[in-house]
């Protein structure tokens, strides 16, 4: 093992500042069993079937339609209290009588009960009590510590119920499974009704009369492990929620790797209100450098289309695409095309085959369906539709060596259907390739049913990375990039557990790790793992990679990789005894070639992941 790994084991053993793995506290109080007595006439032990005499409770409990001052506890080793004047519960349950909902509402004239956990309980071999604390006026605290299901030695659990002056009430649960179990509070004397629902007390619940209830009846159901639960007295009843809930073992990805490097180009407006206010008036220009494009601001004026325009479509379309014949080929970055494919939601395209949309559909912009699309093209994609009655239509028509693809006065759907019509020009120069895209008139209307965003663009065809939708009036001129380039992605699993007497292997994922070098086929890298985080990253431009940010504090250990494939994978063995609450944090790096990504950048030859923050605990 490296000094780092020793390091690193010596914090995690040592960290101070570690959270409660659950709500639950089970100190203070004062033992109340040496006040059991027996329910079962003497034919069970005291820790099975026992039920203490009245117990003060330093305060008189309030509780709707009970006209008897409750100043007393009789706590049942079952898991529940009956609340009663001194002289003791009226109606409480027979021995081997456990929770359900007849149980919890008792008979006429019967006491009230809560039962944080009403089960057939027996202590556990070691460690088992029944504590009662007050705190005179203000509360008054049952804990029941270290019980078992009747006839088993394991789990241990530990609960408590909490009695406010105010008449509130919580339970708290230690984290533990079960097999079954009964939680509830009633005001007794037959409340309610044998239909009473069940409440869902994870999710909070209400009730207008003193009784709630909720039957666990497996341990899959079980969903109160280490929570405190709390009930509010409403008008006639109670308001039930969460009043803590443990932070569980997780682990969360934060920060950012780099690169992301895309080949493509776009702007998303989600929806035509956003379109008209970012493009009304406006138009960009795609010069093309012979590999890709220059995207720059402005740079043509709108051309009304003449006499010698022609409809691209015969007869008015929606959703509908033509091929377009030129007159001379258009020089684009994948070579000279002898023809268009326009399509009737602004998309014009080159390629062998009709475009298409992966994940969307040709009226739905989105930017999967522009990254993933089968051609290259230019996007100024919206749906149109040139099928409404009164709509202008889509033309081409060329001037010298320009052609000019126009939506003139284009309607766009509405509900309910108005008049909302957009004009936009495409202008192609054949013989450089150059295209502007004019943005005349675009409806601001946003009703459609179907959506009404808008994406504008490039992308040369294919898959590309997502470098993020661009803010058109602060990003250009923008160089579209001929390099797609991901970050690479760092997962963890599973939950990083730890107890007393077992740990985890927790497996780091590196998705998507480059080449060490161009065609050498190895993917080489490093997990490192460290106690502190840096949320804000380093920037690691001082060693030569630019963009690249350090996103944990320290190096305190790492483990390498090596492989064949894209996905690569290390391990860490969380140790038992790691205190609860305890984070740990890891960021990948990969090797690539140094000054290999565009413009020479990265002359460290080293890529960095998102960065995980781990948080152990025992559950």
């Amino acid at each position: 093992m490296t000094q780092s790994f020793v390091a690193f084991a010596a914090a995690a053993v040592c960290a101070a500042s570690a959270s409660a793995q659950s709500c639950f506290v089970g100190s203070g109080g004062t033992s109340v069993v040496a006040a059991l007595l027996s329910t079962s006439g003497g034919a069970d032990p005291l820790h099975d079937e026992g039920r203490t005499s009245p117990q003060a409770m330093g305060l008189t409990f309030p509780l709707a339609g009970v006209a008897t001052a409750l100043t007393h506890a009789s706590i049942d080793t079952n898991g529940l209290i009956y609340l009663s004047g001194a002289s003791g519960p009226v109606g409480a349950a027979a021995t081997y009588t456990y929770g359900n909902l007849a149980n919890l509402r008792g008979s006429a004239g019967s006491s009230p009960r809560i039962a944080p956990f009403w089960q057939d309980n027996q202590a556990m071999p070691t460690g088992w009590d029944i504590t009662a604390e007050t705190v005179p006026g203000v509360s008054y605290k049952v804990t029941w510590l270290n019980t078992t299901n009747y006839l088993a030695t394991a789990p241990a659990r530990s609960f408590s119920a909490k009695l406010f002056a105010t008449g509130a009430i919580e339970f708290s649960y230690d984290v533990f499974a079960i097999s079954a179990t009964f939680v509830g509070v009633s005001s007794g004397n037959a409340v309610g009704a044998t239909s009473t629902p069940a409440s869902n007390f994870a999710n909070g619940a209400s009730s207008a009369i003193p009784l709630l209830w909720e039957s666990f009846a497996n341990a899959a159901s079980w969903d109160l492990s280490g929570k405190t639960v709390r009930f509010v007295p409403n008008a006639g009843g109670y308001t039930q929620t969460i009043a803590c809930s443990p932070t569980l073992a997780t682990h969360a990805a934060y920060g950012s790797g780099c690169y992301t490097l895309s080949d493509s180009f776009y702007a998303l407006f989600a929806d035509a209100v956003a379109a008209n206010a970012g493009l009304q008036g406006q138009s960009f220009t795609l010069t093309n450098t012979g590999t890709t494009y220059l995207v720059t601001a402005g740079g043509g004026t709108f051309v009304q289309p003449g006499a010698g325009a022609t409809n691209v479509f015969a007869t008015p379309v929606d959703d509908a695409e033509a091929l377009l014949p030129l007159s001379a080929p258009l020089l684009t970055p994948q070579g000279p095309q002898a023809s268009l494919r326009v399509h009737s939601n602004g998309v014009i395209s080159w390629g062998g085959l009709p475009q298409t949309f992966p994940g969307s559909n040709s009226f739905t912009p989105t930017p999967g369906g522009f990254l993933n699309a089968g051609n290259a093209g230019v996007w100024f994609w919206h749906d149109h539709n040139e099928q409404e009655p009164n709509s202008g239509r889509i033309v081409s028509q060329q001037v010298g060596g320009v052609l000019y693809v126009t939506w003139n006065d284009v309607e766009s759907y509405a509900f309910p259907e108005v008049q909302n019509r957009s004009t936009i020009q495409a202008q192609l120069t054949l013989a450089t390739g150059q295209i502007v895209v004019i943005f005349q008139q675009v409806s601001a209307n946003a009703s459609s049913t179907f959506g009404s965003a808008t994406l504008v663009g490039y992308s040369p065809g294919g898959p590309s990375v997502d470098g993020g939708s661009q803010n058109l009036a602060t990003s250009l001129p923008y160089a579209v990039l001929t390099a797609n380039l991901a970050p690479v992605a760092l997962t963890a699993a599973p939950a990083p557990v730890s107890t007393a007497t077992t740990g985890t292997v927790v497996t780091y994922t590196h998705s998507g790790v480059p080449e060490a070098g161009s065609g050498s086929g190895l993917h080489i890298g490093l997990t490192i793992l460290s106690v502190g985080q840096n949320l804000a990253g380093t920037d690691l431009a001082f060693l030569g990679a630019p963009g690249c940010r350090l996103h944990v504090a320290s190096l305190d250990a790492t483990f390498s990789f090596l492989g064949v494939g894209a996905t690569q994978t290390t391990t860490f063995t969380i140790p038992p005894g790691v205190p609860a609450g305890f984070n740990l944090y890891a960021q990948g790096a990969a090797i690539i070639a140094a000054n290999s990504l565009p413009n020479g950048q990265n002359s460290l030859g080293v890529v960095l992941s998102n960065a995980i923050a781990s948080t152990i605990h025992a559950q």
